[in-house]
């Protein structure tokens, strides 16, 4: 099945909410999954709609995925030790930006879709 840029997008916009939450909630075995999830979807993001992607929506996700690999390591490093304050307190940051990232470009997205429609 096909899907659009937008949708694509939004199903990312939402792993990235679950991750913030995930991390917000100390569930941290949850977070690493979905962060794995959300590197590959936008490593697809880049690949397949690379031709549609403006260079600063493109700098946007190349920047998240960045800090979804820094918080991967922090939490893969981590297994079975307890995270400092500073650890988490740097991890829901992450989360909330990662996740205002996302729904930026979901918002892009959508929007350059109802251009192309007029």
């Amino acid at each position: 099945m096909r899907q659009s840029l937008g949708e694509v997008m939004n199903s990312a916009a939402r792993t990235a909410s679950e991750i913030a939450s995930c991390l917000s909630t100390d569930r941290l075995d949850m977070a690493i999954l979905r962060i794995g999830d959300l590197m590959d979807q936008t490593s697809y993001l880049v690949a397949r709609w690379d031709a549609r992607l403006p260079k600063k929506s493109k700098d946007n996700l190349f920047r998240a995925r960045e800090q979804l690999r820094s918080s991967h390591e922090v939490l893969s490093g981590n297994a079975g030790a307890v995270l400092t304050l500073e650890d988490k307190a740097r991890l829901a940051w992450v989360g909330r930006r990662v996740s205002e990232i996302f729904n930026e470009e979901y918002g892009a997205a959508v929007e350059a879709a109802e251009a192309r429609n007029k």
